[in-house]
């Protein structure tokens, strides 16, 4: 795959997180003493393996204004009692700390991250395909144990960016992106800081929602100390039906929707900063 002629580009991206995510139904008949052989399909390039909460589900839901997940029925104590306990999420990290396979009992995710300006971006096409790869080994590796192909009912692709500012620059989100006023209030005066949230709702040809942008925005520190905005941008739905291709489709469609999104929002004065090339 080949990067499309009409996305923007940057010398110097400021994206840090790329992250590519395939939520589907719960797993039937996996185990916990399961994960020990799935690791070992992903030992070579993914040595250490470390244990976190798993992650809850998230389903954009459409019809409703406002409307965010659907509701979580809540097991009695004595259910909860006698219950299995929950499957904790593994992350498989790599020596450079630059790439993660996350899996849990509902959610398979590939994570690159860059920990310092040393650490270039390797672009999508190279996590998109290194996702693909590991996602079918997943699937292959259920198929061989006679358990059922993951269900899916959610792709996610984010981009997390962090844009270095002074303290001034921290309270002018203006000179940043399009969607921020810059103004002085006559008895509060500028503001300090502050945070956003914007969403975008995408249809297909007939219609039909199939697809929400999530944009945030809001002051950070980075990994060395540094005051930066951090700009997050998400698009999370459900793919045209549970495959694999559907899946490759869906985070193509997201991409475009994220790295055109990027540009739109943010301003000429920055894009001059970061080395925008003409498209």
């Amino acid at each position: 795959m080949t990067r499309p002629a009409d996305l923007p580009d940057f010398n110097t991206p400021q994206v840090v997180e790329v992250v590519l995510s395939i939520q589907f139904d719960d797993l039937i008949g996996f185990r916990h003493v399961d994960v020990g052989p799935l690791w070992d399909i992903f030992r070579d390039d993914f040595p250490s393996v470390s244990e976190h909460p798993p992650l809850a589900p998230e389903f954009e839901i459409f019809g409703h204004p406002g409307s965010e997940q659907p509701p979580v029925l809540r097991m009695s104590p004595i259910a909860q009692f006698f219950s299995v306990p929950p499957m904790p999420r593994f992350w498989f990290e790599n020596d450079q700390k630059t790439e993660i396979v996350q899996f849990q009992q509902n959610r398979f995710i590939h994570n690159w991250k860059r920990p310092d300006d040393s650490v270039s971006y390797p672009r999508y096409e190279r996590i998109k395909n290194s996702f693909i790869g590991e996602f079918a080994k997943f699937e292959e590796f259920l198929a061989d144990r006679g358990m059922a192909a993951p269900i899916m009912n959610q792709c996610e692709i984010s981009y997390i960016n962090h844009i270095p500012v002074d303290d001034d620059d921290r309270a002018r989100g203006a000179r940043l992106f399009r969607f921020l006023s810059d103004a002085d209030f006559p008895s509060l005066g500028r503001p300090e800081d502050g945070s956003c949230a914007v969403r975008f709702g995408f249809k297909d040809e007939a219609g039909k929602p199939i697809a929400r942008l999530r944009v945030n925005a809001f002051n950070a520190v980075d990994a060395i100390g540094r005051g930066v905005i951090q700009f997050g941008l998400t698009v999370r739905g459900r793919p045209a039906e549970a495959s694999l291709a559907a899946a490759a489709n869906f985070f193509d469609f997201g991409r475009e929707k994220i790295v055109k999104g990027f540009a739109e929002l943010t301003t000429d004065e920055m894009h001059a900063t970061w080395g925008k090339i003409a498209q």
